[in-house]
């Protein structure tokens, strides 16, 4: 199972290196972006890529981070399938750190960045 997370992170990082971000959601803190033609369904879930500007620099030096996000439209729940922070802005700059482990599933909250995606991606 891991190799297939693998096959799928490394195709679509290779297809996300053209990605066309837009902007959807801010916070406080950060600024969200979209790749809409990396929206897909797997194994009877969305997902997507989301990159997230900071608007100051964490301790470690992250300024971005990139993350393929899958959502159950049925539960209202999403998790976070891959995730890797950078040094620049925009996914620029030195990868700080990487993960493709799965998350654990969460509720959908409302006012959230992932509630504007989840209406997005399950109409």
């Amino acid at each position: 199972m891991k190799k297939v997370y693998l096959l799928i992170f490394c195709l679509l990082v290779s297809a996300s290196a053209f990605a066309e971000w837009s902007h959807f959601y801010e916070t406080r803190r950060t600024h969200f972006y979209v790749d809409n033609a990396s929206i897909q369904a797997v194994d009877g879930k969305r997902q997507v890529w989301i990159l997230g500007n900071s608007k100051a620099r964490k301790g470690s030096g992250e300024i971005s981070f990139k993350s393929l996000q899958q959502f159950d439209c049925k539960e209202k729940m999403n998790r976070g399938v891959v995730y890797a922070t950078f040094s620049e802005e925009m996914a620029g700059g030195e990868k700080l750190s990487e993960t493709d482990v799965p998350s654990a599933w969460t509720l959908v909250l409302s006012d959230t960045a992932e509630e504007t995606l989840f209406k997005q991606l399950c109409p």
